[in-house]
């Protein structure tokens, strides 16, 4: 008895060691030796003052919207008087929570930014580990997936890019649609598009860039099932729908259901913008944002790899390109390829598959790239920075590198501990190249320090109708986000605008001169008369502006009432 109680407790240690001590050791391993170390606890921002800060500001808007402070989040205060402004970019009302909740208790919107980001890369880590076991990755592949995924070289690349950084309902989608594949039943459809709209809410472009993914994955599945015919394993999804009972279908029909509204009332405002704006991308904009072969071996940011890096030539954009995943998530993918073709694994070849047409249809090679035929489809058009798709991408390489980490812990040697040695090196090493990696950092007190300089400008006797415009200083993105930051804390909206669009005819460098001012109202002017129903916020534009910091205003100009 006292043999059986003793396994019983041993077995039980070796159930917590797989389950919760490899994953949780790996998670802060990577999170102290990139982010925290990087960041300098909470000293650093992640990013520069340009997106960044941008990015802030979409999460102080939403803020500010619930806490009633602001009208809506749409019509945001920039670029005033123009509408529904707030769809000129992502909107991070997935994510948004983890924002609300830290700035409401620690009350600073940098902290709370902060700690936005750095729970994304807890959320990122947990997701694509759940997703990996249940992919059937054992508990050390999958942790090591999971650290590729949340922490590889792309990562730290794109943290310049805050809006691409919440990116934890991809692994789900990519689970819930291979499960559905392998016939684990139809409610895994339904699962797999609440999860693909989540990610939609969290940022479009990685919405964009999963769903492009899962119909490679549905695609993949049918290339599969045709060349390697076997009638029962074909009929498995189509019986799965025949046999639903009325509660199942109920329950997909809801999910589904679910999703397409939740889609388009999202989209319903990204429509209306396009169609006040024309917010489609033009394939010059696109081109140079393609991935090149050449785009998946750069890395000019990993300390380890920046001067071979330095090597690769004509890159155009070279910062949206930093695509290299590094040496061993690269050396495990093409591993876990062998395993997949030794193992006859089709959920793996599903996988494996649809990466290499996501890869393919995005290749820009000689002046042609396959997207070209696509680019202005719907949504499409939408999309200006085709690189920005390793980060689904990396997700396939963390399941490639779990397939294999899990195939050879599987393996029937004399000496466990000697393979439990490799497997314990092949984890350090994934997780220090990706530390070679240096996140674009900037001081939080000079964030702080650049909008309360500005705010001392501001008038305190400041009718409640005014219109702030501040004239610009070097560099200009930076000086318009520290305009509209200002102009968000006073309450008030600006003509000052950054984003990832602008009106037409917008005026983005103009200086310390008076005379830029009747040049961006005659633009709205001009807009407004093409949008009629618009016109009515053109009425006493003039005499509300409040030029700040600005030479040579004729005062007298500004008691205009067109």
């Amino acid at each position: 008895m006292k043999l059986k109680v003793s396994n019983l407790k041993f077995d039980s240690l070796q159930l917590l060691r797989r389950r919760i001590v490899i994953p949780v050791s790996i998670f802060i391993f990577g999170f102290t030796l990139i982010p925290l170390k990087q960041f300098r606890g909470l000293t650093l921002m992640p990013g520069d003052l340009g997106d960044a800060r941008l990015n802030n500001y979409f999460l102080e808007t939403i803020y500010l919207r619930l806490t009633g402070e602001l009208d809506s989040f749409w019509n945001m205060g920039m670029f005033f008087p123009y509408p529904l402004v707030g769809g000129f970019s992502d909107n991070h009302f997935g994510s948004a929570i983890f924002y609300v909740l830290p700035r409401y208790f620690f009350g600073q919107p940098e902290t709370a930014f902060q700690i936005w980001f750095l729970i994304g890369y807890l959320l990122n880590f947990s997701f694509a580990f759940l997703a990996l076991r249940k992919l059937g990755m054992s508990s050390i592949g999958a942790s090591v997936g999971a650290g590729i995924f949340a922490f590889a070289l792309p990562t730290s690349a794109h943290a310049i890019h805050a809006q691409l950084h919440h990116r934890w309902a991809i692994p789900m989608a990519i689970a819930a649609i291979s499960t559905f594949l392998k016939g684990g039943g139809s409610r895994w459809l339904g699962i797999a598009a609440l999860w693909i709209t989540a990610q939609f809410y969290i940022g479009i472009y990685n919405g964009f860039f999963i769903s492009l993914f899962v119909v490679a994955i549905i695609f993949s599945h049918l290339i599969i099932r045709v060349f390697t015919f076997r009638k029962s394993q074909r009929s498995n999804n189509l019986k799965s729908f025949k046999n639903l009972d009325y509660t199942s279908s109920a329950k997909l029909i809801g999910m589904l259901l679910t999703a397409l509204v939740a889609i388009a009332a999202l989209f319903f405002t990204y429509y209306k913008v396009s169609l006040l704006y024309v917010g489609s991308r033009s394939w010059a904009e696109i081109d140079p944002m393609l991935p090149r072969p050449r785009s998946y071996f750069i890395a000019d940011h990993s300390l380890l790899w920046r001067s071979l890096s330095s090597k690769i030539e004509d890159v155009p954009l070279r910062w949206e390109h930093q695509m290299f995943v590094g040496v061993v998530p690269m050396i495990l993918f093409l591993l876990g390829a062998i395993v997949m073709i030794r193992t006859k694994n089709r959920a793996a070849a599903g996988i494996y598959l649809a990466t290499t047409l996501v890869v393919v249809l995005t290749l820009y090679v000689k002046s042609f790239s396959l997207w070209y035929f696509i680019h202005d489809f719907p949504l499409f058009s939408a999309i200006r920075a085709v690189t920005r798709v390793d980060q689904v991408l990396l997700f396939a390489v963390g399941y490639g590198s779990a397939l294999f980490l899990t195939w050879l812990g599987a393996r029937q040697v004399r000496n466990r501990n000697q393979l439990h040695t490799l497997m314990a090196v092949i984890t350090l090493l994934a997780l220090l190249e990706a530390a070679t990696g240096t996140i674009g950092t900037s001081e939080k007190s000079v964030w702080r320090e650049r909008v309360a300089n500005l705010a001392k400008k501001v008038p305190s006797d400041l009718p409640k109708d005014s219109v702030l415009y501040f004239a610009q200083t070097d560099p200009w993105y930076a000086h318009e986000l520290d305009a509209m930051w200002v102009s968000l804390q006073a309450g008030k909206p600006t003509l000052n605008g950054y984003s990832g669009q602008a009106p037409p005819g917008w005026n983005f460098t103009y200086g310390a001169d008076c005379n830029s001012i009747p040049i961006q109202v005659a633009s709205y002017q001009v807009w407004a008369n093409a949008h009629p129903e618009y016109a009515k916020n053109f009425a006493g534009l003039l005499s509300r502006i409040r030029p700040i910091g600005f030479n040579n205003c004729d005062y007298m100009y500004f008691q205009r009432n067109p």
